[in-house]
């Protein structure tokens, strides 16, 4: 087959291993006529792009309670992240990272330039003492196959699903995705990729994506074996509105509004028969690529709480087959919606400690805190409250700033048609407020807090944290744009 296509003329950019393909560039088109009537090839397909599907939500899911003083951690569980790849300088990452690879620029070093891969890290096992992830004890494997704009192709998606599996991983995760499919997808490239990946020991967790479509999804979360994993609210308050979609002006083109409650599905959040568990995936913190913290929106911040569980499990019992760990997480899902499995919900939304409890361990209990000494006047203290096609970029979350949606369903491998969105979309930021921590969060803006919301005046004035994308704001305020 390779020295097929190079007598055409054609440059093998890949020869898979996890499927039975290869990636060409370079093709004459005026071959490709007579090549589909070889009995050898199955099929011939253009590259597809995909888009990154784009709080503290680790104790909604129970996870904070095993970590200490049980000590779950995940500890030394290979977790394969792709996606727009890792900030390799960030604290919560130290000594952790052991394999990496930079599919869109052909390196070695999949630092990230977007944000997109390190936040999805970070929910998966960031180990910094101000924000612990899921499983904090878990080893980075990163492919970096998103660029700087969250999105990516197929092929790339597909080269980097076969190095993890090739590497070692025990869980991939995708928080990306491209098309719109209604069923079960496993004919196209990437869902078959994905699949094979299962059938050879891994567990592959996916983001549903973010068009708020609640009858299908996109690939590869779409793949039969695929953990597909829709978003939920995880706080209370109000109502929001998302973009979902914003055309090349900025001006937001479809956008869905939700009265906001703890668990239940957000809007944006895609659903449908394969849709597995939902987790939290709203004004979700987790790492800032350059250093800190910061908060995002999508399914594509719901899809790492599962990974994050799944490789928790697994350092639990390595030898716990991923077909076994997709039902253990079905079954100790917390029912929401309607009664047993719905298109919305999935099974339900991940419960840490059940889960954690149907390998037989004991069921953790967090240590009480000692009760303070009567005073006569105890102050109470606030609990502090941040897409576009398939696979190959993260998809984005709607929240108050919009996601590109995920283009038209693609077609099987290596010509998937829809580009992969990223999740994650600028969200409010949890209360209390606190300016001058470099966010710009709910209840602050320009006027009240001009340290961390950016205020331009004279041609074209904006305010940041208003609640109006404006014009100049729509790559500098992510609580008014994504």
């Amino acid at each position: 087959m390779v020295e097929l296509a190079q007598s055409f003329g054609g440059r093998v950019k890949y020869k898979y291993q996890i499927i039975d393909a290869i990636a060409v560039r370079g093709f004459p088109a005026r071959f490709l006529q007579s090549l589909n009537r070889d009995p050898d090839i199955t099929f011939i397909k253009p590259d597809g792009e995909v888009h990154a599907h784009l709080k503290e939500s680790i104790p909604i899911i129970g996870a904070d309670v095993l970590h200490n003083p049980e000590g779950i951690t995940g500890d030394g569980v290979k977790v394969c992240i792709l996606d727009t790849g890792i900030d390799n300088n960030h604290p919560a990452f130290q000594g952790r990272i052991i394999w990496q690879k930079d599919y869109v620029n052909d390196d070695n070093n999949a630092q990230d330039d977007h944000n997109h891969g390190s936040h999805v890290a970070g929910i998966i096992g960031s180990g910094n003492g101000t924000y612990t992830g899921v499983a904090p004890g878990v080893l980075f494997m990163v492919g970096k196959v998103l660029g700087s704009n969250g999105t990516g192709t197929f092929s790339d998606v597909i080269a980097g699903i076969d190095d993890c599996v090739m590497n070692g991983a025990q869980v991939i995760n995708m928080s990306l995705g491209g098309g719109s499919f209604s069923g079960a997808c496993d004919s196209h490239s990437a869902a078959m990729a994905s699949n094979n990946a299962v059938d050879a020991g891994v567990v592959v967790v996916a983001s549903s994506g973010n068009s708020a479509t609640k009858n299908a999804m996109g690939t590869p979360a779409c793949g039969s074996k695929v953990i597909a994993v829709g978003a939920t609210y995880d706080y209370n308050s109000g109502t929001f509105s998302w973009c979902l979609q914003r055309n090349s002006f900025g001006i937001c083109t479809k956008s869905c509004s939700d009265s906001v409650a703890v668990d239940k599905v957000t809007c944006f959040s895609n659903g449908g028969s394969q849709l597995d568990v939902v987790a939290p995936g709203s004004i979700t913190t987790s790492v800032k690529r350059g250093g800190g913290f910061t908060n995002m929106s999508g399914t594509s911040m719901a899809s790492p709480h599962v990974a994050g569980l799944a490789a928790l499990l697994l350092g639990e019992d390595p030898n716990i087959p991923p077909t076994e760990i997709t039902q253990i997480l079905r079954d100790t899902a917390i029912d929401l919606g309607s009664a047993g499995f719905d298109t919305s919900y999935g099974y339900g939304r991940i419960d840490a400690e059940t889960a954690l409890s149907a390998l037989g361990l004991p069921t953790p209990t967090p240590t009480p805190s000692p009760s303070p000494s009567p005073s006569p006047s105890p102050s109470p203290t606030s609990t502090p409250t941040p897409t576009p096609s398939p696979s190959p970029s993260p998809t984005p979350s709607p929240s108050p700033s919009p996601s590109p949606s995920p283009s038209p369903s693609p077609p099987p491998f290596p010509s998937p048609t829809s580009t992969p969105i990223p999740t994650p979309a600028p969200t409010p930021s949890p209360s209390p407020t606190q300016c001058g921590n470099g966010v710009c969060q709910s209840g602050e803006n320009c006027n009240t807090c001009p340290a961390d919301c950016p205020k331009r005046t004279g041609f074209l004035p904006s305010c940041c944290g208003n609640g109006v994308c404006e014009f100049f704001e729509f790559f500098g305020c992510p609580i008014d744009c994504s």
